[in-house]
């Protein structure tokens, strides 16, 4: 059993500040047999209305839907992902989770508290990944902070997360959708202030719930509206966790959110202290842009999905 490295408190890390991990894998010797892709991806407000330049703008057809699928099916070809924003009693969903189902996926929980009906779902390919049985939880995350001087934000969604295992790979994966950068009636610091108590919070809850499921392999997926390196993600770096976004393959894309602003705030995160099955500069971008789904995109997310990989073929527990 690994020493458990997952606490609210500063952990010791084998990183030093700005240097690159001791990687143990290579993706060159990565196939669907020996290696499992895991991964997020914001669907922007599936289900619920969208705009674009402040105008509303008409739902998903059957063909975008459908164009989705192949997104996260083919292109992004995940064997377990994280998808966020989805209104989950609509009928987009129902659509898009039958498209997802004929493609071999499976649903391992949905969210069922956000106050903006934007909830956290996490699937997993059943041809490649096994969902351990009992596992599926929703985290009992704050969904309200007041802290003061007009900083008083709910209706925040609640992670969900469930452990897998892959060929010889068991692991436990956490999936989030934190505060928005949006300070609309609050003070402009407040955003940040409440992801910073976001990710504390979340790092208890998962390390309540690595001790009960007896799994130290733990990855974090999911829109953190921030970038690696921000204030408010503080403390999963203090605690071992990094992006695996910083390690891009060659031909990844730059930035995850493209709307206004570009910026690469969705991650993959581990402590790679203690998961050693990541493999090398295997996280990836979708990069749009000379694919099939290029005429697309504007209608499909204002973000694009994001993956890591991680070596099946023994697990270092």
């Amino acid at each position: 059993m690994k020493t458990r490295a997952i606490a609210v408190t500063i952990a010791t890390s084998v990183l030093l500040a700005g240097a690159a991990p001791s990687f143990a894998n290579q993706l060159s010797d990565c196939t669907q047999d020996t290696c499992a892709r895991v991964g997020t991806f914001n669907v922007e407000l599936l289900g619920s209305q969208r705009k674009r330049n402040n105008a509303p703008i008409a739902r998903r057809s059957d063909e975008e839907l459908e164009n989705i699928a192949d997104l996260i099916a083919v292109e992004a070809n995940f064997d377990v992902l994280s998808l966020q924003e989805i209104n989950t009693g609509s009928s987009e969903w129902d659509k898009l989770k039958e498209l997802l189902e004929d493609r071999g996926y499976a649903v391992a929980i949905e969210g069922t508290t956000s106050g903006r009906r934007q909830f956290v779902v996490l699937m997993y390919r059943t041809s490649t990944v096994e969902l351990i049985a009992g596992s599926s939880v929703e985290i009992d995350a704050a969904t309200e902070y007041n802290l003061g001087n007009g900083c008083r934000y709910q209706g925040l969604r609640q992670p969900v997360a469930a452990q897998f295992k892959a060929n010889e790979f068991d692991f436990l994966v956490a999936a989030v959708h934190l505060k928005s950068k949006s300070a609309r009636g609050i003070p402009s610091w407040c955003p940040g202030e409440i992801r910073e108590r976001q990710t504390q919070d979340l790092l208890a809850h998962v390390s309540d719930l690595s001790e009960t499921l007896d799994e130290d392999d733990v990855i974090l997926v999911g829109d953190f509206n921030a970038r690696s390196r921000e204030d408010s993600l503080e403390p999963l770096r203090d605690a071992g966790f990094h992006s695996q976004m910083d390690y891009r393959a060659t031909g990844s894309g730059k930035y995850s959110y493209r709307k206004g602003s570009e910026s690469l705030i969705d991650h993959v995160m581990i402590n790679p202290s203690v998961t050693s099955e990541f493999v090398r500069s295997s996280g990836f971008v979708y990069k749009v842009e000379g694919t099939p789904l290029s005429s697309h995109v504007r209608y499909i997310s204002d973000h694009m999905p994001v993956w890591s990989s991680f070596s099946t073929v023994t697990d270092e527990d």
